[in-house]
């Protein structure tokens, strides 16, 4: 009997050491050398006024304001790599501020990082991971005992990464039906 199914446990063998079994140990799945740009997301802190748990609210716009009672603002960005088909890819990027007195990052470098502005004035902070780096201009304003912010960066269409992604890629335009409405 046992003889029977030793080809059943060789062919088993044959498909688990024929599945792919991701990146070596020690690897992450995007190393630095396959990213093609880099993605900063800003957390949205003050949603509603009751103030109930709704989970973390990311968002990546091209000019995020905020305001914050009192002389500092303390907010909180991440960064993602883009790989060449516009898949997110782990990373701990380098966070440059151009005035250390004005903007102040913890830690550093680190992928998700706790952004303060300590005076009013305008900066700008650079995100880098080894040839790749993004731009993000920082303008504060003290006013009435507050410190408003805002945050200015370039916005990455993953489509540009990757222009085969986009769907219908390469296809011809569909022509629109004609309107009944109107006759």
């Amino acid at each position: 009997m046992v003889a029977r199914r030793w080809w059943r446990w060789f062919i088993g063998l044959g498909v688990v050491l024929a599945l792919p079994m991701g990146p070596a140990q020690g690897e992450s799945p995007g190393a630095a050398g396959t990213i093609t740009a880099i993605q900063v997301q800003l957390k949205v802190q003050n949603i509603t006024k009751e103030n109930f748990f709704m989970g973390d609210v990311w968002v990546a716009p091209a000019k995020f304001s905020d305001v914050q009672i009192g002389k500092q603002y303390v907010g909180y960005a991440r960064a993602s790599g883009l790989d060449p088909e516009g898949n997110k890819v782990d990373l701990t990027p380098q966070w440059l501020p151009s005035d250390p007195a004005m903007v102040e990052i913890e830690p550093n470098p680190g992928a998700k990082v706790k952004l303060t502005v300590l005076k009013e004035g305008e900066s700008y902070l650079t995100v880098s991971s080894g040839p790749v780096s993004k731009r993000l201009d920082i303008k504060a304003a003290q006013r009435d005992g507050a410190m408003y912010v805002e945050i200015s960066q370039e916005i990455i269409n993953p489509f540009k990464v990757n222009p085969s992604r986009q769907k219908g890629a390469g296809e011809k335009p569909r022509q629109r039906a004609p309107s009944v409405i109107g006759r």
